[in-house]
């Protein structure tokens, strides 16, 4: 089945992706969840416990429980990151020494560069930035954001899409003054941002998104708009040899994880020799075009040795040029710049 639709999550939807590994409290390294390419989030439940010694014997003497909820947003315009941390559903048990009212979460977010940018360089206008709020007035509705702009490297000829890219932390800690001088570490939340201001394939400006999500293309059989194409691709990753052009060794490999390329004499060329493919294997009735898998967009086309590693089929026509324009726009959407690697499905 495909993915859900591309949207952004609300509060609510990220408490509703449930929090299990979302965030691993005893590693103090939790990843969040990266719902999409502009979207990070994180939730989970906290209890924070006051301990005496009383008659030379530990008693709980006070707690603190609450949910903390955690959104990054990446942008599709500028070279921002943006976070905002929710608090709701605190409270304290009857006669408690430390009560929401009196406890502040702390929050601190830091990042550093991992290429792009010369090593010690800084990434970022709120580098090390820390908040402090009373979990009462949080849970009242306050959120604590943090927006940091991602300084980008000059134009290269290594690194043409001026990427840089950045690991990004959110620390968290608590004090109550019922404890005094005792300072709560929570755990820390990281994840992975690139950054980028590309002007080729199609784009047009600074984006920054989160990593360590595969971006994914979902092509369906039954689709009255694109199904030739999802047949096609569906037998050339599920029965490569049944395809043409043949492999005479009969261990034709199609692959299901492609790389961009926004090279368009690679792209010309590719589509050319798919061409020239089709018209020797196939005849063409008129209301068909040439279709070739992998993409000629992609590394992986059929300019590849061996050269046999892709397929041919003449399709219908409508079907051909409306999932080539669609794929184009999802490449920009999703931010597929050049050499950035997907994975294709057909079902």
């Amino acid at each position: 089945m495909p993915p859900p639709p591309f949207t952004y999550l609300t509060v609510q939807g990220c408490q509703g992706l449930g929090q299990g590994s979302y965030w691993s409290w005893q590693s103090n390294n939790g990843p969040g969840r990266i719902y999409n390419h502009y979207q990070w989030c994180s939730w989970t439940n906290v209890d924070l416990y006051k301990y005496e010694e009383i008659n030379k014997r530990i008693y709980e003497t006070g707690k603190v429980s609450y949910r903390l909820t955690v959104i990054g947003w990446g942008s599709k315009s500028t070279n921002e990151v943006i976070v905002r941390i929710y608090v709701d559903q605190a409270r304290s048990p009857e006669r408690s020494k430390v009560v929401p009212g009196t406890t502040t979460l702390i929050a601190k977010v830091s990042c550093d560069f991992v290429y792009g940018h010369e090593a010690g360089a800084t990434c970022g206008s709120q580098p090390g930035a820390v908040q402090d709020e009373i979990l009462a007035d949080l849970s009242a509705g306050q959120v604590m954001e943090f927006k940091t702009t991602v300084p980008l490297p000059a134009k290269s000829t290594d690194n043409e899409d001026r990427k840089t890219g950045l690991n990004f932390e959110v620390k968290f800690e608590a004090t109550n003054p019922a404890n005094p001088g005792a300072i709560a570490n929570l755990g820390t939340l990281r994840t992975v941002v690139r950054c980028d201001a590309s002007t080729r394939g199609g784009f047009n400006g600074p984006a920054c998104i989160f990593g360590g999500v595969q971006p994914s293309w979902w092509l369906s059989r039954t689709d009255p708009q694109v199904g030739e194409v999802a047949r096609h691709v569906y037998d050339a990753l599920n029965n490569p040899n049944s395809t043409r052009p043949p492999d005479p060794s009969g261990n034709k490999l199609i692959p299901y994880n492609l790389t961009r390329t926004v090279d368009g004499n690679l792209n010309d060329a590719q589509r050319r020799r798919a061409v020239y493919q089709c018209s020797k294997w196939f005849p063409k009735q008129p209301d068909e075009s040439c279709d070739e898998y992998p993409f000629a967009s992609t590394y992986e086309g059929s300019f590849n040795d061996p050269e046999t590693n892709y397929s041919v089929r003449y399709i219908n026509a409508d079907h051909n040029s409306t999932e080539g324009n669609k794929r184009g726009v999802w490449y920009y959407y999703d931010r597929i710049l050049e050499l950035d690697q997907f994975r294709v499905y057909a079902y």
